[in-house]
C-alpha cells in the first residue's frame, strides 16, 4: 500500500471510529464494553432463535401425538427435571472450570436434538419409539430453556462487573425479543421448505452457532472465565441470613413467593387452554405455522412496548400499579370470554364479515388471553421483577431470588400440573357419558373460572405485597441501601405519613429519618406531607420540618404554619415558623414584626425579625434592624453573638455590618468563628476566602470550614484545586481539600479528582481512591470509569505490579549487603511497608471494577494468619477478578518467598541480579514512585556504605517537600561530597522546615564555617 493510499484511509477510519463512539453513546455503552456486549447479544439471539424454532415444532408434534390433555404430565416432569438441572449446573461449576461448563451445556442443548430427530425417523412398526421420542422432545424443550437462561446469565456475570451489567444486560436480553420476531416470521418458510420434523435440525444448527459464538467469547476474554472451579464462598452467609428472616422481612417474603407462584400457575393454565384450542382447530404443521406467526407478532409488540411504553407505564402507575395491570386485564378478559360477550361480538360482525368456521368466541378469547399474558409478562412484569427484590437486605437478596427461580417456579409448575390432572379426572368421573362437545364446554368453564380466580388472587397478592414493600423500602432507604429511582414515590410518601402520624415521642428517631428521606426524594414538595402534620410533631421534629420547608417555601402551606404560630411554640420553632409566614406573604405587615426587635425578646426572634426587615423594610426600618443585629454582634453573651453572626448569612446585603467581620474572626468563642465561616461562604466574601482555607489546618475548625467550602459549590473548586495540588501541604490538609471536592460532587469537581488521580502515586493515589469510592451513588466510580475506562484502571493496577517487581528485586539484591546492616534493614523495612501500601492500592483500584463486598472480604481474609482464611481470600479473588495479570497478582498474595513472588511477575518484570550499589541507584531512578521514608533510607544507606549517586538526582532530592528526606540528603552530601555540601548549606540554614534548618546550622557549627 502506498503512502498516499494510507493517508486516504486515515480520515475514513477516524470517521468510522466517531460513528462507533456515537452509536455506543446512544445505547449507553462505554467503548471497551461494545465488543463484549455485541458478542453476548449475538450468542443470546442465535441460541434464542434455535430455542423458539424448537418450541414451536415440539409443541406441534406433542399436540399431534398426545393432545393437550397430556400437557400436565409435561408440567410435572418438567418441574422435577428443571429443579434437578439447576442443582446439576451448580454442582458442575464446583468441579469443572467455568468455560467447560458453559460450552458443555451449550452443546448439550443442541446435540440431543439431532438424536431426537433420528428417533422420529422410524417406520410404523417402531411407532412406540417415535411416540416416546415426541414426549422426550417436549420435555427437552424445557431443559433447553433452563440451560439457555443459565448460560446467558452466568456468562454475562463473568464478562461484566456489577456496574457494567446494569448497562449491558438490557441490551443483551433484548436479543430474545429480536429472536421472537425473526424466528416467528421465518418458521412458515422453514416449514414450506423442509417440513415440520426437519425444523429440529435447523434449531440444532442455530444453537450450535450460538455455542460457537460462546466458545469464541470465552477464548477472546479468557481472563473473565476462571480456569479453576467456582467456590460458593457466599453460600453459608446467605443461608444464615435467610434463616433469620423474621418480623417485617418475613411478612414481605411470604407474599413475594406467593406473587411468583401465582404468576407461574396462571401462565400454565392459560397455556393449557390455549394449546388445547389449537389442538382441536389445526393440523400439526398448521399449529407450528400459527405459533410462529403469533410469536412474531407478539415479538414485534413486545419490542415496541419495551422500547417506548414499559418504562413510561411503570413511571406513571408505579411499581404495583404496573404489577396489577396484567392480573386485572386477565380477569376482565376471562369474564368477557366466559360470559359469551365475544360470541355476541363475532355474531354481529359476522353479518358483514365472513369469519372462518373455527373462529369462535372461546378461541378468540384464549388467543387474546395468551397475547395479553405474553405481552405484559415479558415487558411490565419483567421490568418490575428486580425492583421487588430491592427492599431485601443485600445479604439475603441473591438467595431469595435464587429460591424464587429455582424452587418457587418449578414447585408451582408441578403443583399446577397435578391439579390439572386431578381436575380432568374429576370431570371425566362426573360426566362419563356426556358427549365430547359438552365435556369440552364443562372443561372450558372450569378452567376459565380457574383463570379468573387465579388472576384475582394474583392481583390480591400484589396488593398485600405493597403494604410490606413500602415499609421495607423506608427502612432500606434509611440505611442507605436504596436508590430513590427504584421506589414508587407515592407509595413511599404514604408510608412516611403513616410513620409520622404515630403518637408519642418514642419513634422520633424513625420520624427524623423519614423527614430526611422525604427531603432527599422530593425536596420541592416536602410541605405537602409535613405541613398538615406540624402540630402533632415534637419541637425537634417541627424545627427539622420547617427547615426543610424553608428550602422551597410555598404559599399553599401558609395556613398550616400560621396555626403552629398560634400555639406559641418554643423560640426556635417560632422563629422558623415566623420566617416561613413572612417569606410567603405577598404583602408583609411590618408593624407586626417591629415588636420582635425589642431587647426583651428572645435573641433568635430578634435576629429573625431584623433579617426580614432588612429584606423588605423601608430605609428607617432597615436602620433599626441593622442596629438590632449590631447589638447582637457586640453583645457580651456568646449566644447572642452566635445568633447575630448566623443571621448575617441570611441578609441580602451586609452593608454597615461588614466592619464587624475582622473582630468576629478573632472572637474567643469557637461557636462564633464557626458561624462566621458559614457567613463567608454564604455571602461569597472573597476577601476572607483565605480564612476558609486556614480553617482546614486546625482541628477545631476543619469540619466547619470544609462544609462551608462545599456549600460554595463550583466557586470553591479553584481554591481547593490549588490547595490539593500543592505537594508541600500536609497530607491531612490535602485530604480535606479532596474530601470537599468529592462532597461538592459536580462534574467539574469530580473531573479534577480524576485528573489528580491519573498523575498521582503512592499515598496521594491511595487517598484519592478512598475519597472517590466513598462518594454516594457510586458517582466517583462512574466518573473514573468514564475517564479511564476498564482498560485504564487495569493499566493503573499493572503499574502497581511493575513497581512491586522492582521492590522484590531490591529486597533480593540488598539481602547481600553486609557493610551497613542497620541502614540496610531500615531500607528493607521501608520497602516491605511500601509493598503493603501498594497491595492496598491494588485492592482499592479493583473496587472500581468489581463488587465492593467481594474485594473487601478478600482483603480482610488476607490479613489473617489462618491458612484457610488466606485460601478463601485467594478463592474469592480467583472467582471475582479477571484482570489480564490475575495469575501474577494471586501469586504475590500467596505465602511464598520473595524470589517466588518475583518469579510470578516474570511477564512484567525481567529480573537481573545487581550489586547493592547498582540496585540502590536503580531505586533512586524510581524516586518519584518511592515513599518518602524509602527515599530517605536510600540516602542513609548510601552515606553509610559510601555509594555515589548522580549529582542531578541528588540535587532534585534536596528540593523534596518532606523535611526528613532533605535531612538524609544533607547528611549524605556531608559524608560523600563535603565541598558540595558546604556550597549548599547557606540555602538551607533558614529552611522552612525547622529540623532541616537546625541540621544545616549544626553542620555549619561542626565544620567551623562562617556563613
Amino acid at each position: 500500500m502506498t503512502k498516499h493510499s494510507r493517508m486516504k484511509l486515515l480520515p475514513r477510519t477516524r470517521i468510522q471510529g466517531e460513528w462507533v463512539a456515537k452509536i455506543l453513546k446512544l445505547v449507553n455503552l462505554r467503548p471497551e464494553e461494545g465488543e463484549r456486549t455485541l458478542l453476548m447479544f449475538a450468542f443470546y439471539t442465535a441460541a434464542s432463535i434455535g430455542l423458539l424454532w424448537l418450541e414451536y415444532s415440539a409443541i406441534a408434534l406433542f399436540l399431534d401425538k398426545y393432545g393437550a390433555e397430556s400437557l400436565p404430565l409435561i408440567y410435572i416432569a418438567s418441574a422435577l427435571m428443571c429443579a434437578g438441572l439447576g442443582s446439576l449446573y451448580s454442582w458442575l461449576q464446583r468441579i469443572l472450570p467455568m468455560r467447560v461448563v458453559l460450552l458443555a451445556s451449550a452443546l448439550l442443548t443442541a446435540l440431543p436434538l439431532l438424536l431426537l430427530r433420528l428417533g422420529l425417523q422410524v417406520d410404523y412398526l417402531d411407532g412406540l419409539i417415535a411416540f416416546g421420542t415426541v414426549f422426550l422432545l417436549r420435555l427437552w424443550l424445557d431443559a433447553v430453556e433452563v440451560l439457555n437462561d443459565l448460560n446467558s446469565q452466568v456468562a454475562a456475570n463473568q464478562l461484566f462487573n456489577i456496574r457494567e451489567i446494569k448497562r449491558t444486560y438490557p441490551l443483551v436480553s433484548s436479543g430474545l425479543l429480536i429472536a421472537d420476531v425473526i424466528s416467528g416470521f421465518s418458521l412458515p418458510l422453514l416449514l414450506l421448505l423442509f417440513g415440520l420434523n426437519n425444523v429440529l435440525v435447523a434449531a440444532a444448527l442455530m444453537m450450535l452457532i450460538g455455542a460457537t459464538t460462546l466458545f469464541y467469547l470465552a477464548q477472546r476474554y479468557e481472563q473473565a472465565f476462571p480456569k479453576s472451579p467456582v467456590r460458593q464462598w457466599e453460600e453459608t452467609e446467605s443461608q444464615i441470613g435467610v434463616s433469620r428472616t423474621t418480623g417485617p422481612l418475613q411478612r414481605y417474603i411470604i407474599p413475594l413467593f406467593a406473587f411468583f407462584i401465582l404468576s407461574e400457575a396462571l401462565f400454565l393454565l392459560i397455556e393449557f387452554q390455549y394449546l388445547g384450542q389449537l389442538d382441536e382447530t389445526f393440523e400439526p404443521s398448521e399449529i407450528a405455522g400459527f405459533l410462529g406467526l403469533f410469536g412474531g407478532i407478539i415479538g414485534l409488540c413486545e419490542l415496541t412496548s419495551q422500547w417506548f411504553l414499559s418504562s413510561r407505564v411503570i413511571d406513571r402507575l408505579g411499581v404495583f400499579g404496573a404489577a396489577m395491570v396484567l392480573p386485572a386485564s386477565l380477569s376482565i378478559l376471562g369474564i368477557i370470554t366466559l360470559t359469551g360477550v365475544l360470541d355476541v361480538v363475532l355474531g354481529l360482525l359476522g353479518q358483514t364479515i365472513t369469519f372462518p368456521a373455527w373462529l369462535t368466541g372461546l378461541f378468540l378469547g384464549l388467543i387474546l388471553l395468551k397475547f395479553i399474558d405474553e405481552l405484559f409478562r415479558y415487558t411490565l412484569i419483567a421490568g418490575i421483577e428486580p425492583v421487588l427484590f430491592q427492599p431485601l437486605p443485600p445479604r439475603i437478596r441473591y438467595s431469595i431470588q435464587t429460591s424464587v427461580q429455582g424452587i418457587a417456579k418449578p414447585m408451582s409448575s408441578g403443583i399446577t400440573g397435578i391439579s390439572i390432572l386431578i381436575t380432568i379426572g374429576f370431570l371425566r368421573w362426573v360426566f362419563p357419558k356426556e358427549s365430547e362437545m359438552i365435556w369440552e364446554q364443562w372443561q372450558s368453564l372450569v378452567f376459565g373460572t380457574a383463570i379468573i380466580f387465579f388472576s384475582l388472587s394474583w392481583w390480591l397478592s400484589a396488593w398485600f405485597l405493597r403494604s410490606s414493600y413500602v415499609n421495607l423500602l423506608v427502612k432500606s432507604a434509611e440505611q442507605g441501601r436504596l436508590g430513590f429511582a427504584d421506589a414508587a414515590l407515592r407509595a413511599l410518601k404514604r408510608a412516611i405519613v403513616e410513620v409520622l402520624e404515630k403518637p408519642g415521642t418514642e419513634a422520633d428517631n424513625d420520624k427524623s429519618s423519614c423527614i430526611q428521606l422525604l427531603c432527599q426524594m422530593d425536596p420541592e414538595n416536602v410541605g405537602e406531607v409535613l405541613a398538615p402534620l406540624l402540630p402533632q410533631l415534637s419541637a425537634a421534629l417541627q424545627c427539622q420540618s420547617l427547615e426543610a420547608m424553608l428550602e422551597h417555601p410555598q404559599k399553599a402551606y401558609l395556613q398550616d404554619v400560621q396555626l403552629l404560630v398560634e400555639q406559641k411554640p418554643p423560640p426556635k420553632v417560632l422563629a422558623l415558623a415566623l420566617r416561613y409566614v413572612w417569606l410567603t406573604q405577598t404583602e408583609l405587615e411590618l408593624s407586626k414584626i417591629k415588636p420582635y426587635l425589642h431587647s426583651a425578646v428572645h435573641p433568635l426572634l430578634r435576629a429573625t425579625a431584623a433579617v426580614l426587615i432588612l429584606r423588605r423594610g423601608t430605609m428607617t426600618q432597615k436602620a433599626q434592624a441593622t442596629n438590632t443585629l449590631r447589638r447582637l454582634l457586640i453583645s457580651k453573651q456568646e449566644q447572642e453573638r452566635v445568633i447575630g453572626t448566623r443571621a448575617l448569612a441570611e441578609t441580602e446585603h451586609l452593608q454597615a455590618l461588614r466592619i464587624y467581620i475582622p473582630n468576629l474572626l478573632q472572637d474567643k468563642s469557637l461557636r462564633v468563628r464557626h458561624a462566621l465561616l458559614g457567613v463567608i461562604a454564604a455571602k461569597r466574601l472573597s476577601d476572607y476566602y483565605s480564612s476558609l482555607i486556614k480553617g482546614l489546618y486546625y482541628r477545631s475548625t476543619r469540619e466547619v470550614a470544609r462544609l462551608a467550602l462545599v456549600s460554595m459549590g463550583n466557586e470553591a473548586i479553584s481554591l481547593l484545586s490549588e490547595l490539593s495540588a500543592d505537594c508541600r501541604q500536609k497530607d491531612l490538609v490535602r485530604i480535606q481539600a479532596w474530601t470537599a471536592l468529592g462532597e461538592i460532587g459536580t462534574p467539574q469537581a469530580l473531573n479534577l479528582l480524576v485528573q489528580q488521580l491519573i498523575t498521582s502515586w503512592g499515598t496521594t493515589r491511595r487517598n484519592l481512591l478512598r475519597i472517590l469510592l466513598k462518594i454516594p451513588q457510586e458517582a466517583g466510580i462512574e466518573v473514573v470509569l468514564d475517564h479511564l475506562g476498564r482498560t485504564g484502571v487495569e493499566t493503573l493496577i499493572e503499574q502497581e505490579l511493575l513497581l512491586l517487581g522492582q521492590i522484590y528485586a531490591a529486597l533480593l539484591d540488598l539481602n547481600t549487603e553486609q557493610i551497613a546492616q542497620s541502614e540496610t534493614d531500615l531500607l528493607r523495612g521501608a520497602l516491605e511497608n511500601m509493598q503493603v501500601d501498594l497491595l492496598d492500592r491494588c485492592f482499592l483500584l479493583m473496587k472500581l471494577l468489581y463488587p465492593f463486598s467481594a474485594i473487601q472480604a478478600a482483603a480482610f481474609n488476607l490479613q489473617s494468619d489462618s491458612r484457610s482464611n488466606r485460601a478463601l481470600a485467594l478463592e474469592i479473588l480467583d472467582n471475582t477478578v479477571d484482570i489480564p495479570h490475575k495469575r501474577a497478582f494471586l501469586g504475590v498474595l500467596d505465602r511464598r518467598t520473595t524470589a517466588e513472588k518475583l518469579a510470578c511477575l516474570g511477564d512484567l518484570v525481567r529480573y537481573q541480579p545487581m550489586k547493592p550499589s547498582n540496585r540502590l541507584r536503580r531505586l533512586l531512578q524510581l524516586r518519584h514512585f518511592l515513599s518518602d521514608w524509602s527515599l530517605a533510607c536510600c540516602f542513609h544507606l548510601a552515606r553509610k556504605a559510601h555509594y555515589s549517586f548522580s549529582p542531578e538526582a541528588t540535587l532534585v532530592c534536596l528540593r523534596h517537600p518532606t523535611g526528613f528526606v532533605k535531612e538524609a540528603v544533607l547528611a549524605y552530601l556531608r559524608e560523600v561530597s563535603p565541598l558540595v555540601c558546604i556550597e549548599l548549606l547557606p540555602a538551607f540554614k533558614n529552611d522552612s522546615d525547622r529540623l532541616v534548618a537546625a541540621q544545616a546550622q549544626q553542620i555549619i557549627g561542626e565544620l567551623g564555617l562562617a556563613i
